[in-house]
């Protein structure tokens, strides 16, 4: 568990001159250095997990796009988030609930153009569309913040939370299958849900899920998923050399993901295609476009609150809305996906050492880093594991956001969260 401070780092600093000294000088540079680099790693590991969750089935063929885009929200956040909140070891990158909206958004527009002519076009469009959502969503955060709306948000009854985010964990754990078969899940179709490629896929990665949600029961550090996720690889590698399988039959058969072309990462403007583009279908998509907005909203409230109490401090919800705004609008500008504060990065973050915005910054420059160092590594991940870990996120959000609640709330409430939600899953965000 982690040691619960009096009061923030940052009011350390600020009544004790000499404090300031220790944890935001030269001193504390390892320190910063050190726990960057650990909070790298997790946050490489989400990226992975997020954009195969977009950029799954159909448009798999678009996944690096998708790795570039979460590195570049996620470098953005990390560099700008942190000096404009009120909160110095912020992390901030693509994260749950709004990434569940854009997945589900990503598959509508793969549904309704069809694949016939091809991925190209698809994914060009895919690309553009994440973009513009993130443009909005950065616009309406800095707007809430720069008319200090933020506050307001405390009111918005607890079940219509309960139920946007219940909701966003419904749509990842439904999504991981995917990630990991490559194949839509259907009830009509169990046959090849069970056959001899998709049950040992799907099978690994529901394992991997259960040996993560016991680990994370019986040990409380923020590292076990990052080294789970670690030691998962490893294993997957490790059982396709001694089967006596290649890299590419293990590619063949959905145990990796395939690597992208090329030397080097790719921006995603690169599968933008204007002559291709369709403004019919994204006029069509502004609804559920501004309904990313409210659930990254939603997502910073939340997280800026457990914070809070978390660490007995007092955090100003203007500036963080305003912080996370301005690293969507850049974000934007590289075709990243939306980002926001992070809760669990940043208590990993302060518990590996992080004394101030440092730490993210190096995090930052390492996630900008990655894009250029080529793409090999995503050809040696193992696809069933991220949707794994994709499946223990969505199942840990619906634990939280409708079981837990069911002993906690009056039963009309407890009827609200369930009725948003199947409005949700069945009609989409708008209704």
């Amino acid at each position: 568990m982690l040691e619960k401070t009096p009061q923030s780092i940052k009011d350390v600093a600020l009544r004790d001159p000499s404090a300031s000294a220790s944890h935001f000088g030269f001193s504390s540079i390892p320190r910063n250095v050190a726990s960057g680099s650990v909070v790298t790693f997790v946050v490489f590991a989400y990226c992975l997990s997020f954009s195969a969750l977009i950029f799954s089935g159909p448009l798999a063929p678009g996944l690096h796009y998708g790795v570039v885009s979460a590195l570049v929200s996620a470098a953005a956040g990390c560099l700008l988030v942190p000096l404009l909140s009120t909160i110095p070891v912020a992390i901030a990158g693509p994260d749950t609930p709004p990434v569940a909206v854009l997945a589900a958004m990503a598959f509508g527009i793969s549904q309704s153009l069809g694949m016939d002519a091809g991925p190209t076009p698809v994914i060009g469009t895919v690309v553009l569309a994440l973009a513009l959502t993130t443009l909005i969503t950065g616009f309406t955060l800095y707007m809430i913040g720069y008319f200090r709306l933020a506050t307001w948000m405390r009111f918005i009854p607890y079940p219509v939370i309960a139920g946007f985010l219940a909701a966003s964990g419904w749509f990842l754990a439904t999504g991981a299958y995917r990630v990991m078969t490559g194949d839509d899940f259907a009830l009509s179709d169990l046959h090849s849900t069970f056959s001899d490629r998709n049950l040992p896929l799907w099978g690994a990665g529901l394992g991997f899920a259960v040996v993560l949600a016991l680990l994370r029961r019986a040990i409380s550090s923020s590292l076990v998923v990052p080294l789970a996720l670690f030691v998962a690889f490893i294993l997957v590698l490790a059982g396709i050399h001694l089967g006596g399988y290649s890299l590419d039959e293990a590619r063949a058969a959905g145990w990796l993901f395939e690597a992208p072309p090329g030397k080097f990462m790719a921006l995603p403007w690169g599968a933008v295609s204007l002559s291709a583009l369709q403004p019919a279908v994204f006029l069509s998509l502004v609804p559920e476009m501004l309904a990313v907005a409210v659930v990254t909203a939603m997502a910073i409230l939340l997280n800026a609150t457990g914070y809070e109490v978390s660490q007995h401090t007092n955090v100003d919800l203007d500036s963080e809305m305003r912080a996370s705004g301005v690293a969507n609008l850049f974000a934007a500008g590289g075709g990243g996906i939306v980002a926001n504060l992070s809760y669990n990065r940043s208590l990993l973050n302060l518990s590996a050492g992080a004394t101030g915005p440092m730490s993210a910054t190096v995090c930052g420059l390492l996630c900008l880093a990655l894009v250029f160092t080529g793409p090999s590594i995503i050809g040696f991940v193992a696809a069933p594991i991220l949707g794994g870990l994709l499946f223990y996120l969505g199942a840990a959000v619906l634990q939280t956001w409708v079981v837990r609640f069911f002993r906690r709330i009056g039963w009309s409430d407890y009827l609200l969260i369930l009725a948003i939600l199947f409005l949700i899953v069945k009609f989409g965000y708008l209704a």
